[in-house]
């Protein structure tokens, strides 16, 4: 009887620690990654689209072309949307603007593994350039993702 006491609790304990450390993630990073690369990025006037003519702002706004890296390290699907990213200055919530270049951050699906780069533009008040801070918020993307800048 006793034998098999023992046997049933280092049963359960070994149920027990399996558990434990099925729970505990594998690692500490972030799933995805998406950062701000200022050195790329700018504030413009105007701007050149694809075709090669000049898209001039409208008086008192101008156009945070914004470069971003979206890295995939292990989701198991992460959906990058250009719509999903938002700037935010003086409560007011600034959506993307059309842009359409060779050089525009591509709506795609990113694999564990899988990396994209490109371009965002916003129009937004010239008072609101020094203090906007960006954002992305889709709910289907497939995990959180940690926003950095570089």
């Amino acid at each position: 009887m006793k034998k098999i006491l023992a046997v049933l609790c280092i049963g359960i304990l070994a149920m027990t620690i399996g558990c434990v450390a099925e729970s505990q993630p594998l690692s500490q990073d972030p799933p995805v990654t998406i950062t701000y690369n200022s050195a790329k990025s700018s504030y413009p006037y105007e701007y050149e689209s694809e075709k090669g003519f000049m898209v001039e702002a409208p008086q008192g706004k101008r156009f945070a072309l914004l470069y971003f890296e979206v890295e995939n390290k292990n989701c198991p699907k992460f959906a990058v949307r250009h719509f999903a990213f938002k700037m935010l200055a003086n409560q007011v919530q600034y959506d993307p603007y059309l842009y359409y270049s060779p050089y525009e951050l591509k709506d795609v699906d990113l694999l564990p593994g899988g990396k994209t780069e490109g371009f965002v533009l916003f129009q937004i008040a010239d008072e609101d350039i020094k203090t906007a801070e960006w954002g992305y918020d889709y709910k289907y993307a497939g995990c959180p993702a940690t926003l950095t800048i570089k």
